[in-house]
């Protein structure tokens, strides 16, 4: 068990936002997740062959890129963005809520209790990318405290139960267009599995945004890439 002494407090709604470990839930289910299906745009979006897949608005799903397509960029109207997308790859882009990251083309989108937006493996459902976000009147990443203390209760509250085994590595803390973010990554085991993530954290557009993506740890040494890939993609701009 982590204790910390006069730790910052985080989002005190973050715990809603966090789903039950294992827990699907099928779009034909009924319950309404209305917030997590933002209205999106995308413009364009140029393939190898110069050729350009026009998009309007949409639901859950942003753009559909081909897995042969070589990197490319997206760009949404009335926002200063730019999304290199390698071979492999598709973007989910909110405008709404200001976000983006990059996700596997052969992932498919799904509701998660509690995210904003969602991505898995087909054949590998604890292989996933989730975002969830709660509202904050903090400004800055900073505001909460530092990346060890803040980590270290995030995982103690939200990411792991009292009968879990988990261990952090690779604390990060970096900047992008003026925001900080913190990232990490850590395990937690128990009697059934072993999970290994990714979590990046970052404040902006008056929101505690949270995107963790990872897998059994079992296969992380072959998806650690992947992982990566997704993690370093995850980007917040002012809407």
């Amino acid at each position: 068990m982590v204790t910390l002494q006069n730790s910052p407090a985080l989002p005190t709604k973050w715990s809603s936002c966090i789903p039950c470990q294992g827990t699907y839930l099928s779009r034909s289910s009924g319950i309404a997740y209305k917030r997590c299906i933002p209205s999106l745009l995308v413009v364009s979006a140029h393939t190898e062959n110069g050729s350009i897949l026009k998009h309007g608005e949409t639901g859950r799903r942003q753009v559909l890129i081909g897995a042969g397509a070589s990197a490319t960029s997206i760009f949404s109207r009335n926002i200063s963005l730019a999304v290199e997308v390698p071979s492999g790859y598709e973007v989910y882009l909110d405008r709404q809520d200001g976000y983006s990251f990059i996700y596997p083309s052969n992932w498919r989108d799904y509701v998660f209790r509690g995210q904003d937006a969602a991505f898995k493996d087909v054949r590998k459902a604890m292989e996933n990318v989730r975002l969830s976000f709660v509202p904050t009147d903090k400004k800055d990443i900073h505001d909460l405290g530092p990346p060890a203390v803040v980590i270290k209760k995030l995982i103690k509250d939200l990411l792991a139960t009292p009968d879990q085994r988990t261990q952090i590595f690779n604390i990060k803390e970096y900047a992008i267009d003026g925001k900080n973010y913190y990232n990490f990554d850590y395990t937690v085991s128990s009697r059934v599995y072993a999970r290994r993530a990714l979590v990046t954290l970052v404040i902006g557009n008056g929101k505690s945004y949270m995107l963790e993506v990872g897998t059994l740890e079992r296969r992380w040494k072959n998806m650690e890439d992947t992982m990566q890939t997704i993690s370093n993609s995850f980007t917040l701009f002012d809407v």
